[in-house]
């Protein structure tokens, strides 16, 4: 597999304490493309100091969109996509297990993180492994064949912070597997919100991808 052929999606909103590290050790799996949300920050300046691709949100859209943008842009460009946290959070070095997978044929992998915080994302995760057998969908580490979902408008239709891809592939028996993720603490705080609105929006999230996947309209 090449370099060339694999898109590496990072949304980012006002992560200038990170951003640079993160181009440094995820650049050499594949193409950034760096999708800065209207950043309020040195985020956009950092990012414009390297040789990647960045698609510059006038404002602030939202994660899902931003996932959407990054996917749209590179669906037709690359084979593969891979979606990577802007906040330090992930192990780059977790991206040679993902390609790895990527070269068995494999149509999704997602990583299953070790530890979760809030208590909204601990249900959403019990759930999701008992009812579904998925084991983390909200994780931000996610890599898919391309060929599969080009027919796909939206990687985020439903403003599901990311998750309804996995029941999506599900939906349609594509080849999925996981692999196992530590995750760093984050230093600041969440860019999705306080603990009120978090937990509210992952618990929303949680609502609308198992009533869409159970009625099959994912």
């Amino acid at each position: 597999m090449e370099r060339s052929e694999i898109a590496i999606i990072i949304p980012a909103y006002n992560e200038a304490s990170t951003i640079e590290n993160i181009i440094h050790n995820v650049n050499k799996f594949g193409t950034i493309v760096l999708i800065n949300d209207g950043s309020t920050d040195d985020t956009l300046a950092l990012a414009k100091k390297h040789n990647i691709i960045i698609i510059n949100n006038e404002k602030n859209f939202g994660y899902d969109e931003s996932l959407n943008i990054g996917f749209n842009y590179s669906k037709n460009k690359f084979k593969y996509l891979v979606t990577f946290d802007a906040d330090g959070q992930h192990s780059p070095e977790d991206l040679n297990k993902i390609i790895s997978k990527l070269n068995e044929n494999y149509d999704l992998i997602y990583g299953s993180r070790n530890k979760v915080n809030r208590l909204s994302e601990k249900i959403f995760l019990y759930l999701s492994k008992k009812l579904f057998k998925i084991l983390d969908p909200l994780t931000g580490l996610k890599a898919i064949n391309l060929e599969k979902f080009r027919n796909k408008s939206e990687f985020s239709k439903y403003n599901s912070l990311g998750s309804e891809l996995i029941f999506f592939a599900k939906m349609k028996s594509y080849k999925i597997t996981s692999i196992s993720i530590n995750i760093s603490s984050r230093k600041d705080i969440s860019r999705i919100g306080g603990i009120f609105k978090s937990n509210l929006l992952v618990l929303k999230a949680m609502v609308i991808v198992f009533i869409l996947y159970l009625s099959k309209k994912l």
